[in-house]
C-alpha cells in the first residue's frame, strides 16, 4: 500500500512534466495541518517544434516536514499534441524516470490515450524523508506531436485524499501545485528537395517540339519545377507531377544551351539540377501557302478543325476550294492553314492535303461562277416574259457569250 493510506489518505502521486508550463498554485493545507509540502513542474514554461522533447521534473518541497510519501494522481496532458516517451523499455507500459528522494516507487505509469500520468513514492521501515528547497521527485519526458498549447495539470483539491497527496504523520500536507503549459511549434523544414532531368538527354542535338522533364522528391513535398534554358526561366513552373514541359526550340538559336531544373518546397527550400547540355540545330519550316493563297483540297475528305489539330466541324471533298487567312501552325505532325473556303465549314486543314490553286485554273473557277450566275439570271427574266425582260435577256446573252468566249480560251492555254 502507499504510504499516504495513513488513517482516510490513500492513492499515489502523479507528475506531469514536457510542455511550456503556466503556473498554477491551488487549494491551501487542509485545517489542522502543521505544515504545508507543495509539488510543482519545473520549468513551469517549455518549448519545442513538432517532433521535438521537452523534459521537466515533478518536484517536491516538504517546507521541514517529514513525510512518509507522495502521491501524483494524476498529471494531466493533452495527448493530441504531446505523448510521454517510455524511460523504461524493459518493462510493460510508459514509464517516467522515478527520483531518489524516496525509497519506494509502487506506481509509475503514463497512459498516451487518456493523456494522464501516475506516479508515487514511499519510504519503507518506518523512515522519513524532509527538505526545505524543491527536489526532484520524478522526471517526464513529452514528445511534441502536433503544434499548439498543451496545459499540463495536476489533479488536486485541498484536503481530498484520493487525488494527488503528500502523506506526513497521517496527514495530507500538500497545500499547492504549480501547473503549466507546453508551447509546440510547428517544425521547421531546413531539408531541400531532390530534382534530376530525366529528358532530354544530356548532349543530344534537337530541333522542333522537345519534351523536357524531371524528377523531384521532399521529406515533405515539392510544390513545383522550373525549367531553365541557360540560367533564365523557361515557361512557367510547374506545380504538378510529373514535371514536364514541351519547348520550341524554333524560338531559340542555333547554338550550344543548358537545360537544368529547380525544385521548390512549401518551406521555401530550393535545389538545382545537373545541367544537361544539348545542341539546337533546327531548320526553318519553307512555308507552302502564304496569306492570300487560293488552294484546293487534294483527298477525297478533308476535315475542317477548329484549331490546329482541334475539334473537328466537319469536312470538304475533293477540289473544294478557299482562301488562306493564316498558318502555318505545327501541332499532332502536322502544319495547319486557317482556309476561308468558298463553302461551309471554314477552319484549320492540314497542309499534306491542300494544293496551291494556279492562276488559270482560279480564272476558270470565276468564269464558271459568272456562267452559273448568268444562266440564273436569264432563268429569272423569262418568267414572265415581257417586251422590257426581252431586252434584257439579250443583253445577258450578249455577256454570257463572252463569258464562254473567255472561258474557252483559259481551258485551250
Amino acid at each position: 500500500m502507499s504510504p499516504l493510506h495513513h488513517g482516510a489518505l490513500r492513492r499515489s502521486p502523479v507528475f506531469l512534466v514536457g510542455a511550456a508550463l503556466i503556473i498554477g498554485v491551488v487549494g491551501a493545507l487542509s485545517a489542522g495541518a502543521a505544515s504545508a509540502a507543495p509539488l510543482q513542474v519545473s520549468p513551469t514554461s517549455l518549448s519545442d517544434v513538432v517532433g521535438g522533447i521537452v523534459t521537466a521534473t515533478i518536484q517536491i518541497n516538504t517546507q521541514g516536514a517529514a513525510i512518509a510519501g507522495a502521491d501524483v494522481s494524476q498529471l494531466r496532458f493533452n495527448p493530441a499534441l504531446l505523448e510521454v516517451v517510455d524511460d523504461n523499455v524493459t518493462l510493460a507500459g510508459t514509464q517516467i524516470t522515478p527520483g531518489t528522494l524516496l525509497s519506494s516507487t509502487p506506481a509509475n505509469s503514463a497512459d498516451n490515450i487518456l493523456g494522464t500520468v501516475t506516479f508515487s513514492q514511499v519510504t519503507n521501515g518506518g523512515a522519513t524523508y524532509t527538505n526545505t528547497a524543491p527536489a526532484t521527485l520524478a522526471t517526464v519526458r513529452f514528445r511534441a506531436k502536433a503544434a499548439g498549447t498543451a496545459t499540463v495539470t495536476f489533479d488536486f483539491t485541498p484536503g481530498n485524499t484520493t487525488d494527488s497527496n503528500v502523506a506526513a504523520a497521517g496527514a495530507d500536507v500538500l497545500a499547492s501545485v504549480t501547473n503549466g503549459t507546453v508551447t509546440v511549434n510547428p517544425a521547421v523544414d531546413s531539408t531541400p528537395p531532390a530534382v534530376s532531368m530525366t529528358a532530354p538527354a544530356d548532349g543530344a542535338t534537337l530541333s522542333g517540339s522537345v519534351a523536357v522533364s524531371a524528377n523531384a522528391s521532399d521529406n515533405v513535398g515539392v510544390v513545383g519545377v522550373q525549367f531553365l534554358l541557360d540560367g533564365t526561366n523557361l515557361q512557367s513552373e510547374d506545380t504538378t507531377a510529373p514535371y514536364s514541359i514541351l519547348w520550341d526550340t524554333t524560338s531559340t538559336s542555333n547554338t550550344t544551351h543548358t537545360l537544368s531544373a529547380r525544385a521548390r518546397d512549401a518551406a521555401g527550400n530550393t535545389v538545382l539540377s545537373t545541367p544537361r547540355t544539348v545542341t539546337v540545330n533546327y531548320t526553318a519550316q519553307q512555308t507552302k501557302f502564304t496569306l492570300g493563297d487560293r488552294v484546293k483540297v487534294t483527298t477525297k475528305k478533308l476535315n475542317v478543325r477548329a484549331t490546329p489539330g482541334g475539334k473537328n466541324l466537319g469536312f470538304h471533298k475533293l477540289s473544294d476550294q478557299g482562301s488562306v487567312l493564316a498558318g502555318p501552325t505545327t501541332a499532332n505532325g502536322y502544319s495547319w492553314y486557317n482556309i476561308n473556303y468558298d463553302t461551309a465549314p471554314d477552319g484549320w486543314s492540314a497542309e499534306n492535303y491542300l494544293e496551291k490553286v494556279t492562276t488559270t485554273e482560279a480564272t476558270v473557277s470565276t468564269l464558271l461562277a459568272d456562267l452559273s450566275s448568268s444562266t440564273t439570271h436569264l432563268s429569272q427574266l423569262a418568267t414572265p416574259l415581257t417586251a422590257e425582260s426581252q431586252t434584257l435577256i439579250l443583253s445577258e446573252i450578249g455577256r454570257l457569250i463572252s463569258v464562254i468566249g473567255r472561258l474557252l480560251q483559259e481551258m485551250w492555254r
